[in-house]
């Protein structure tokens, strides 16, 4: 079960896991220092957050 937060998996050769890391990851990992995140979309090349509050 997740706590509540943002998790990313997959390929990180250009780091865009957001873990200070360019290694693939194939279980979710928590994204540290996201707080107050209502809604993520994300892109081949782009990921976009939204803060309830600035961050």
């Amino acid at each position: 079960m997740l706590e509540n937060g943002v998790y990313a998996g997959g390929r990180g050769v250009f780091g865009q896991l957001g873990n200070g890391s360019r290694a693939t990851s194939s279980v979710l990992r928590q994204v540290q220092g996201l707080e107050n995140i209502v809604s993520i979309a994300a892109g081949c090349h782009h990921a976009l957050q939204l803060a309830e509050r600035p961050l």
